[in-house]
């Protein structure tokens, strides 16, 4: 299956093309394909977050917050897994530019990946 552009949703408060190249594709791929992806990678969380006994109905929300930043800082499993659930919406030129810094790119993949995860199940 082919993945298309055009499935994702859009994002009316980030203007494109204003911004570097690496905050562009930020901002023009990787943003809409995290929102469109958003419940995905909320049960695949809620599903790691069991697995490893960290239940956010039991900590305070430093406690939780602590454990969850811990968890996309340490466990290398669970980053590569969220970066191929985003990678694997990539069009063939989007994963050209992708490969070009894959290192920042995941770096920002986690990054607001994390941030999700806190807001919405805190």
């Amino acid at each position: 299956m082919k993945a298309n552009a055009k499935d994702r949703p859009e994002i009316p408060s980030i203007q494109h093309g204003q911004s570097k190249l690496i905050e562009d594709f930020q901002n023009r791929v990787l943003r809409p394909i995290i929102k469109k992806k958003h419940q995905i990678i909320i049960s695949a969380s809620l599903l790691h977050f069991k697995r490893y006994k960290i239940d956010s109905n039991l900590l305070s929300k430093e406690k939780f917050a602590a454990k969850v930043n811990h968890l996309f800082a340490k466990n290398i499993a669970f980053k590569n897994f969220i970066c191929g659930l985003i990678i694997s919406d990539f069009t063939e030129n989007e994963f050209e530019q992708y490969a070009e810094n894959v290192n920042e790119y995941n770096r920002r993949i986690n990054t607001i990946v994390r941030k999700r995860v806190l807001d919405t199940i805190q």
